[in-house]
């Protein structure tokens, strides 16, 4: 039994890989807890009858009866189950060829198929980026989520001559103990993908401060911070989390790799 549903995932797992064909015989299937947003609807037409041991709109209200959760909490979560009722799966070619596509489709036109008005805007950040790195946030509003979202100007703060390279700003001085660990993580993960990173202490020069702090606007930043082909990434846990997902391969495709056991004459790394 799964805690929740989610159509796309089951119509992925219950038909054969690279065919996703509509399945002949009718079966059952069962969650927890059923989300209310059209799942049940999407998989009934794919042959799969889902059943629930209960709603999250019941759930609400239990907890509500229960003094877990206040009236406004409840009112929130009947807000959003509303909203995003009946979110239909896009299936190319109709029932018949049961293709799941959403994945594959540019983040401009999932914009144009979200009703859900977070939703939208969060794709929409995505679009303006040029990334599609997302993560998983505790919040308990929807202004928190999409100031998560808009944290990392990404798309919009450049490093004019750079675009041949990546360049971090870091500084080697211990002084705060997280700063000088983060700088190292991000100097250890770039060196596992043997590329060459043009590293800017700023305590060792002042004009790499000066630099950074215009490129900011006169913001103040945490270090380190990394710029790839001219464009802001991010500092070292957007850096991290880029590595965990595997996207930082795909933005390091097409750099240079130097041979195992390169030595640099000057850093020593």
């Amino acid at each position: 039994m799964s805690p929740c549903s989610c159509a796309a995932r089951r119509l992925r797992t219950t038909a054969p890989p690279g065919h996703r064909r509509i399945l002949q015989e009718k079966r059952n299937d069962a969650v927890l807890i059923y989300r209310e947003q059209g799942k049940k609807e999407n998989l009934k037409e794919n042959g799969i009858e889902l059943h629930s041991i209960i709603k999250l709109s019941e759930m609400a209200k239990v907890l509500r009866e229960k003094g877990n959760v206040d009236e406004e909490m409840k009112k929130t979560v009947m807000r959003f189950l509303e909203e995003n009722m009946k979110v239909v799966v896009p299936i190319s070619g109709g029932v018949a060829a049961a293709r799941v596509r959403v994945k594959g489709l540019r983040y401009e036109e999932r914009v144009k198929m979200v009703k859900n008005e977070t939703g939208r805007k969060l794709f929409e950040v995505m679009v303006k980026k040029e990334m599609n790195l997302c993560l998983a946030a505790d919040v308990a509003i929807t202004a928190e989520l999409l100031q998560i979202a808009n944290m990392h100007e990404s798309s919009t703060i450049k490093l004019p001559g750079t675009e041949d390279r990546i360049v971090v700003y870091l500084t080697s001085l211990r002084g705060i103990r997280r700063t000088f660990e983060d700088g190292y993580a991000v100097r250890t993960i770039f060196r596992g993908f043997r590329v060459w990173i043009d590293e800017r202490d700023i305590s060792m020069d002042s004009a790499y401060k000066k630099e950074l702090h215009c490129v900011f606007g006169g913001k103040k930043v945490s270090l380190p911070q990394v710029f790839i082909r001219g464009k802001h990434v991010g500092g070292a846990d957007v850096v991290k989390g880029m590595f965990e997902t595997g996207e930082l391969a795909r933005v390091l495709d097409g750099f240079p790799r130097r041979q195992p056991g390169f030595v640099c004459g000057g850093c020593g790394m």
